[in-house]
């Protein structure tokens, strides 16, 4: 499983926290994802933003961002994975203040009307790491190019997939258990995918494409082989 679930969310976060003591920091939960960190007498008020796919997401409505335009918000700390097809550790980034975050993102939202990209979905996306493929999505990209991370830690080995199960589009999803012995058969389904795991998948297959994510239908077939 790569595609980002609440429980890979949970440890992001979890080592968001770990990272921000480790360093010194006290650390006090608001509300989910926003935390009061305190070091060296300095308070800040923070959010932190978890990426499966080292792209990282805000949505701007016509009023303006949302919490990344946030003035009550000082600044925001990252917890991603290393890399998005074969992550191998969480790594936890420095405090990057608001006011340098935002105009990535305004930079990336002017790339998108000046290439004609659908802009009537308030969702904008940075990459974390710099691109130079000369396309649309470079606008704002490289948010943690010049970062030195506060904590990198080794993720849990996962058990490997049952060779005997196929699955055309790698997702993690719940489906109901069926009552009585499996017909010998082939068995086909196609899995309903929650917002999150919709869009972590668009993200990651638009970046292969070069296309805007929101466009691309998603759709996930389970085939058990007999």
């Amino acid at each position: 499983m790569t595609a980002i679930n609440k429980v890979r969310e949970r440890k992001l976060l979890e080592a968001a926290e770990k990272a921000l003591r480790e360093v010194g920091y006290l650390v006090r939960r608001r509300r989910f994802k926003h935390y009061t960190i305190e070091k060296d007498g300095v308070r800040q008020n923070i959010a932190v933003r978890t990426s499966a796919n080292r792209w990282l997401g805000f949505a701007y409505r016509p009023q303006g961002w949302l919490t990344l335009g946030d003035a009550a918000i000082d600044g925001f700390v990252i917890a991603t994975f290393d890399d998005a097809e074969q992550p191998s550790a969480i790594i936890v980034y420095p405090v990057i203040p608001r006011a340098q975050l935002e105009p990535r993102f305004v930079e990336a939202r002017t790339a998108y009307i000046e290439g004609g990209i659908n802009v009537r979905d308030p969702r904008v996306w940075v990459c974390l790491d710099r691109r130079i493929t000369g396309r649309v999505w470079d606008a704002g990209s490289g948010v943690v190019e010049s970062l030195a991370p506060i904590a990198r830690y080794p993720l849990d080995a996962e058990p490997e997939p049952d060779p005997e199960v196929r699955v055309d589009t790698i997702a993690e999803a719940s489906v109901d258990p069926i009552d009585g012995p499996l017909p010998r058969s082939s068995i086909s389904m196609v899995v309903d995918l929650d917002d999150e795991e919709h869009r972590y998948l668009a993200e990651r297959y638009a970046r292969r494409l070069e296309v805007d994510p929101r466009r691309l239908l998603i759709e996930v077939r389970l085939t058990f082989l007999s």
